[in-house]
């Protein structure tokens, strides 16, 4: 039997509702964001523009950036030591970083999705299956960033309401070092590899669906999210190593998450009324932002038509 490739949708589409949190008369509206999306669809943003234009302050995505500790020209001769990060240690190839296993498979997914590419056999696994899985998903018609966020800061700019960047910032002190240890170090990415080729051999179908739900603003489809084990496994495949130790990154998630919620909090108590955007498994995730800021007494309410709890276990 001939198994259909799952179709994404295009043209015109609402996106999801937007999430209540509110304590007193004050109120935060939050927007959950989803990757991949429909490459072809155009969202119809008109809620969140209302939300937006009466907001006194957005907060961006919960984010985090590694910058060097030094002026121009320090940044300046430090690109090329940057050169060739991702790529294995010691001129290794990705058939000895991988099992035997996993390189067969990623020997057929790779004809398929990349050709002859001999370069990505260079590279770090959890680096060669980025390049896989982004192949992958612009064959089925999606891509990594439709533009959401610039949709959210350009409405903001066109209502004057600023804009709260909640971005988690790691400054290196010794930069070059810490290249040259980054270039030399191993990554603990194999379970990143494998289950990355997991998915795009058997479930991109999936992700289809996933980002179909997100167009169309089906909550309780987006419930189903099933990407967090290969989220959690590549971050950690670099949060956990030696290097990245280090230099302060192996409790990342934790800072990230105590910045936005900080953020949160300080918006909920100043202004009458923000709006937020947070990736859509911290909205739902029974563990995630929103749950933890209702744990906090504050008033959690789902879109209209949705479930409205957020302590539904994920899969």
């Amino acid at each position: 039997m001939t198994t259909l490739d799952a179709v994404t949708v295009s043209g015109a589409q609402p996106g999801p509702g937007l999430w209540r949190v509110s304590k007193g008369d004050h109120v935060m509206w939050v927007l959950g964001t989803l990757s991949p999306l429909p490459a072809h669809m155009e969202w119809k943003s008109d809620e969140v523009e209302r939300a937006i234009a009466n907001s006194q302050i957005v907060l961006g995505q919960p984010t985090f950036s590694i910058r060097p500790n030094t002026n121009f020209f320090g940044r300046l001769f430090l690109i090329p030591s940057l050169a060739g990060a991702n790529k294995n240690p010691d001129g290794r190839t990705l058939q000895q970083m991988v099992s035997t296993e996993d390189y067969a498979r990623w020997t057929v997914l790779k004809q398929q999705y990349l050709g002859d590419d001999h370069d990505v056999e260079r590279l770090r696994p959890i680096f060669a299956t980025g390049e896989l899985y982004a192949a992958a998903i612009k064959h089925q018609g999606l891509t990594a960033s439709l533009g959401v966020d610039d949709v959210v800061r350009a409405l903001a700019k066109k209502h004057n309401v600023k804009v709260i960047a909640t971005d988690y910032v790691v400054a290196i002190d010794e930069p070059r070092r810490a290249v040259k240890a980054f270039k030399s170090s191993t990554l603990d990415d194999g379970q990143c590899f494998g289950l990355t080729l997991d998915l795009v051999e058997h479930d991109l179908g999936g992700v289809v669906e996933l980002a179909n739900a997100w167009a169309t603003g089906d909550i309780n489809e987006l419930r189903n999210l099933t990407m967090d084990d290969l989220r959690e496994a590549c971050m950690s495949a670099v949060t956990n190593a030696g290097v990245a130790k280090q230099l302060g990154l192996d409790s990342l998630k934790a800072k990230v998450a105590a910045m936005w919620l900080a953020a949160a909090e300080q918006a909920l108590s100043d202004h009458a009324q923000s709006f937020a955007m947070l990736p859509m498994v911290e909205v739902l995730s029974p563990t995630g932002f929103i749950a933890q800021l209702k744990a906090k007494d504050y008033h959690v309410e789902g879109p209209e038509g949705s479930d409205a709890e957020v302590t539904t276990s994920q899969p």
